[in-house]
């Protein structure tokens, strides 16, 4: 795995986000998105792995990441960010999915 990244290192700041990630700022524009209400009629509990419990906010990012959409956590301190990547790591293992997690100081 390293020697993958380590050789295409070019590739992967292709994406505008490890881009972001690698520079350490913001470098495009976000686009605004609207929160979904109706997600009980998008999703069926069977569908969705939650080891842990979420609450509104955060099962909106997990759905987002069942969408194949890229995006940012951010959020300050103690509002569920690592109880969301967990729920959002194990649900997509739960959906068959192979999951790469890199640490930022791998990027550099």
């Amino acid at each position: 795995m390293w020697n993958d990244i380590h050789n295409n290192a070019d590739k992967l700041t292709d994406n505008k986000i490890v881009s972001s990630l690698v520079s350490g700022k913001l470098e495009w524009e976000s686009e605004e998105v609207s929160p979904e209400n109706d997600l009980d009629k998008k999703y069926y509990p069977s569908e969705i792995a939650l080891p842990i419990s979420a609450d509104s906010t955060q099962l909106e990012a997990i759905c987002a990441a069942t969408q194949d959409n890229s995006f940012i956590l951010h959020g300050p301190p103690g509002t569920g960010k690592s109880q969301t990547i967990t729920n959002i790591i194990a649900n997509a293992l739960y959906q068959g999915k192979k999951v790469l997690l890199l640490p930022k100081k791998w990027l550099l």
